[in-house]
């Protein structure tokens, strides 16, 4: 496996260090919000926390959409 050297004053990282590919991230991420939509009227705290979740997966997934395709 070939490292990637970055410098720090960018702190830009290369796509692959960022995780899961781009269709889990996408799956992860409705997964989440559907849990959270579904738990909304019994369960207001696991609600909370797989909104939570849904919205770390969409920040996760932003990141990794704007380091693949930048330029």
């Amino acid at each position: 496996m070939k490292k990637s050297q970055f410098c720090r004053v960018g702190a830009v990282k290369a796509a692959s260090d960022l995780g899961w590919p781009l269709a889990d991230l996408k799956r992860k991420y409705q997964l989440f919000w559907e849990k959270s939509y579904s738990m909304e009227q019994t369960d207001a705290g696991l609600s909370d926390f797989f909104a939570h979740e849904a919205k770390k997966a969409l920040r996760s997934l932003k990141k990794y959409e704007a380091a693949t395709f930048s330029i």
